[in-house]
Order: C-alpha cells, then structure tokens, then sequence
C-alpha cells in the first residue's frame, strides 16, 4: 500500500509541474545575441548571432517559433601559412526554429526532431545536448522578468558549472552546443531591450545595430498574408531568396526598387524572404494561404 501512494503522490506531482512549464520563447520581445569562436585547426572564426522572434511556423505537423535577425562573420590566419583564412567583418543572416512541449525542446531535422533541452530531467540524470552527454549535478529555480523558470547545473570538461534555463537557453548559446573545449561562446537574453541573463566569456553583452549588419530602410511586402503573390517593395537596388521551413531555396530575384515575388505553385505555409542591399540583410516571414 506504501509503494502504491508512493507512486500516486509521484504521478500527482510530476502532473503539477507539467502544468506550469514556462513557454518558449518567454515574451514576443525575446532577443539572444551571441558570440561564437570557433577554431578548424588554420582559421580562427568569429561569428554574432542575433536572434529575434519572428512570429511561428508549422513543420511537419508541429509549431515552431520562428527566431530570425542579423549577425556577422569574420576569420583571421593563425600563421602566414594560411593567407585564405583572412574575411573581413561580414554580415550575415540567422535563423533557427525551435518549440517546447512539455518541458521538452526540439528543432527540427528533416522530416524528423532532435531534443535538445529536457527539464523534465533532475539531478544525477543524464542529458543529451548535440551528442554529448551531460550529468545534471542540480536543479533550482531562476525569476526571468517575473517568469519562474527551471535552471538546471551540468559541468564540463574541467568541472566548470555551466547553466541550462528553461526558456532562454544554456550560457553559452541557444543552437550551438554546450560549450567544448576547442569552442567558446556567450549568450546574452533580454526582454525589451533589457539584458535579463547573460554570460561574458571575452564579451559584454552586446547587440548588433545598424553598423553590425541590419537593414533599417524601409521594406514592405503586401498583402502579407496573401494567396501566392508578394509585392516587394524596397528603396534601393536588392537581391532577395525566398526560402521554405526545411531551408531550401525555393525562388530568388532581384530588383531596384520593388520585385513580385510568386509562391502560387508552393503550398500554404510559412515561407522566410531573406533581403540583401548595401546597408545589409534582413529576414521577413512570409505567409501563403
């Protein structure tokens, strides 16, 4: 009889805690900068990803936010040796899908998912985070901007604490993995404009403006949502890829002021238009219906 209201008050607890996981992402004016350093054994490569929310997508029968934004790019040689790993500061785009069900995070991998964060775990579990594997040495609990969130502990290689929050990623990034040795990174989240969680690693907490690869002149795409046709509007000479939720590039153009873009032959759904010019990038969804 002891066993079975043991189990009870188990099953009765865990059913609680299920109901007040915190969404994903924690507010419509999430933000995530992060810093990547990456070494190949000759280039040495730096990248800043900033990711906003962008709105939600469905993929494969499931509903992912769509994080989108700006970054840049650049590479230096660590020896002459290697004269082509010299790129000067790049923008770049950036986009990711991710959703939450139950504690449990996912992207996508094709026509498949891959969990890449899971609060249901608890201390002395084993989490699995882009084919490594982590022990949780504990768990507690973190207010992000009056949100409460789980926050589990992990150590690395050397038995450096790292954290893992629900809603806002590990410390060193949101996609990337859990910080290796051979790699760094920092993660920077903040909620309208204020930074909330951070962690500095050779960096503060900073976000990309206009000089660091964003597009602020005006672009307009009408009607949006629309059966199949977009008009593109934009004040200088550009170039545009429409691209579907699996990453494939789906229509390209470019225009000196506007453009139409046609998406009757592809089937309803979310669709991103990546648009480049002189003053930079920027990601805009695109809805068919």
């Amino acid at each position: 009889m002891r066993r079975i209201l043991t189990f009870l008050l188990a099953a009765l607890t865990g059913s609680s805690i299920a109901q007040n996981w915190a969404p994903f992402p924690l507010d419509e004016t999430s933000e995530w900068s992060i810093g990547e350093a990456i070494f190949d054994g000759q280039c040495f490569h730096s990248y800043r990803y900033n990711y906003q929310v962008n709105g939600t997508g469905l993929l494969n029968g499931h509903e992912y936010a769509l994080l989108s934004g700006n970054g840049t790019h650049m590479s230096q040689n660590t020896n002459w040796n290697y004269p082509e790993c010299v790129i000067p500061l790049t923008p770049i785009t950036c986009e990711g899908l991710m959703r939450a069900e139950n504690g449990k995070y996912y992207v996508p991998d094709g026509t498949n998912e891959v969990l890449v964060f899971d609060f249901t775990k608890g201390t002395g579990d084993t989490i699995v985070n882009n084919g490594s594997e982590f022990v949780i040495d504990s768990v507690d609990q973190i207010d992000v901007n009056g949100k409460t969130c789980i926050r589990q502990w992990v150590s690395d290689e050397f038995q450096q604490p790292i954290w893992i929050v629900e809603g806002v990623g590990h410390q060193f990034g949101l996609f990337q993995p859990i910080y290796q040795f051979e790699n760094g990174s920092t993660l920077c989240y903040r909620e309208n404009g204020v930074p909330l969680l951070y962690y500095p690693y050779g960096n503060s907490c900073h976000f990309l403006d206009a000089t660091g690869g964003n597009d602020n002149s005006t672009i307009e795409v009408s009607p949006n949502p629309s059966s199949g046709i977009f008009n593109l509007t934009v004040q200088q000479q550009f170039s545009y890829q429409v691209y579907d939720l699996f990453g494939r590039l789906i229509q390209a153009g470019a225009g000196s002021a506007n453009a139409e873009i046609d998406l009757r032959s592809e089937p309803d759904g979310v669709y991103l238009l990546r648009i480049e010019s002189k003053k930079g990038s920027r990601i805009q969804k695109l809805a068919k219906q």
